[in-house]
């Protein structure tokens, strides 16, 4: 209790000091564990930075905060549009006009770039998305293994002659409360083939596992690399000390953190995730160690992902996704898109496609997909070909600004160590590689961590000059 109570006096302190960097920071965290809270941390965050003329000041029109606005007001303007001529019955442009306070959590963009005013402050920022993905981390080979064991062994209840452990199984999660949860798993039509539950433990670890906590995991993974990285370079903030209470202990954190993320992104058996992290973090590997270290790695990161059977199975489906006749991206990309262009060329609206008008188009196409699997290809067919320029000025913003941060070029990265300067540009390389084959630009989980990384990528504060160079040293 006294230790509880310790913690809870050092947040009502940190509060009262500096209340939207504290909310920040939280949210920074728990952008990796939660999604509601993340946006209750950002609203918190926001309020408080708009409240006070100090904070208010520090909001600055960066590049990436430009690109969002561009974009928002593009949706508002084709999907209104849309929703007012709304001459296709198929397709639902009003609720897509109710679902565009979506776009509006990318405020994170300039909240981000306004409270990472100093080097101290972009270190703290990487700590907390790597702190907040060791939990996620452990929460995926912890608990989630643990359920989906429970899901492909829990008993039925009232099964004749069930043995002692079945029935100890079963009290044990009564007791905490699992019972529930294991029973509303067990009823989702997807194990209907199977006579109601997994055929094996691999099938419900995959499907227990979500795309967003995979990208979760993928931008955790390279903060912690860099991180990592960031404790060896001299003559920088964030470089971390070696002496005086540093030695193994300290360095074990440091080394275990990139692990055990790196192992729970593989055992979510996500491919684009995967996929995605591997370039970002060779750049980073062989940027800062020998080249046959970095090789190492990533051909270590492959052999795991090839030695879990379910995800092994995963990759080697890949080349149906490329089939038009099995009715996945191929078939949405190269039938479907073109069909819905060439009936709307001016777009159809943000998030109004639906599953039945896909249908309409090409029968094949799997049942309850109500996007593209394409961020640029969503764009395009929901804005037109303004929709794919804005997103490419977007991200092309975001991605010189991150180049930029990345070389050096602010007082305040000028101040960072260079693994951690190199952090945005290949945590927004990462993220943008997923959206050429997933829609992420308006999944809520991720929404966060897009603001995050183009908030880091143009800090607000490399535009100051000797306020900026001071704070920028500040340990």
């Amino acid at each position: 209790m006294r230790a509880i109570r310790s913690i809870a006096k050092s947040i009502a302190e940190a509060v009262r000091a500096d209340a939207p960097w504290a909310f920040f920071l939280a949210f920074a965290l728990l952008s990796m564990v939660s999604m509601p809270l993340s946006r209750v941390a950002l609203a918190a965050s926001l309020a408080c930075a708009v409240a006070t003329p100090a904070g208010r000041a520090k909001f600055r029109m960066t590049p990436p905060t430009r690109g969002w606005l561009a974009y928002l007001a593009l949706a508002v303007i084709v999907t209104s549009v849309a929703a007012a001529i709304d001459s296709d019955i198929r397709l639902v442009p009003r609720k897509g006009l109710a679902k565009l306070p979506k776009l509006l959590w990318y405020a994170a963009i300039p909240l981000c770039a306004a409270q990472v005013d100093s080097a101290r402050r972009f270190r703290r920022t990487l700590e907390a998305l790597a702190l907040g993905g060791l939990v996620l981390a452990l929460v995926t080979l912890l608990w989630r293994t643990t359920f989906a064991w429970l899901q492909v062994h829990y008993p039925e209840p009232g099964a004749a002659g069930a043995p002692a452990i079945a029935e100890a199984l079963r009290g044990a999660a009564t007791a905490l409360g699992l019972d529930g949860a294991v029973r509303r798993a067990l009823s989702d039509p997807v194990w209907e083939p199977w006579g109601g539950r997994p055929p094996l433990f691999l099938y419900a670890l995959t499907f227990n596992a979500t795309l967003h906590d995979a990208q979760r995991l993928m931008v955790a993974l390279l903060a912690s690399v860099a991180l990592a990285f960031a404790r060896r370079s001299p003559g920088a903030v964030g470089q971390g000390t070696q002496g005086q209470g540093a030695g193994r202990r300290g360095a074990l954190l440091p080394v275990a953190a990139p692990l055990l993320i790196a192992a729970a992104l593989v055992v979510t058996c996500k491919r684009a995730p995967l996929a995605a992290a591997i370039l970002p973090l060779f750049a980073l590997l062989a940027a800062f160690s020998r080249p046959w270290k970095a090789v190492a790695a990533v051909l270590a990161l492959c052999a795991l992902a090839l030695a879990v059977p379910q995800s092994r199975a995963r990759i080697q489906r890949l080349p149906l996704e490329f089939q038009v006749e099995a009715g996945g991206r191929a078939l949405m990309w190269m039938r479907i898109a073109p069909e819905l262009h060439r009936q709307h060329p001016w777009g159809i609206g943000f998030r109004a496609l639906t599953n039945r008008k896909m249908r309409k188009i090409d029968g094949r196409v799997e049942r309850d997909r109500t996007h593209l699997h394409s961020t640029p290809l969503q764009a395009f067919i929901d804005f037109g070909w303004a929709g794919l320029a804005v997103w490419i000025g977007w991200v092309g913003l975001a991605a010189g600004a991150a180049a930029r941060t990345a070389r050096g070029r602010g007082v305040l990265s000028r101040g960072l160590a260079p693994p951690l300067r190199l952090f945005p540009l290949a945590a927004l390389a990462a993220l943008l590689l997923v959206s050429l084959v997933e829609y992420n630009l308006a999944d809520a989980a991720v929404v966060v961590l897009y603001g995050v990384v183009m908030g880091l990528a143009a800090p607000a504060g490399d535009r100051q000059e000797a306020g900026c160079a001071v704070a920028s040293r500040a340990p």
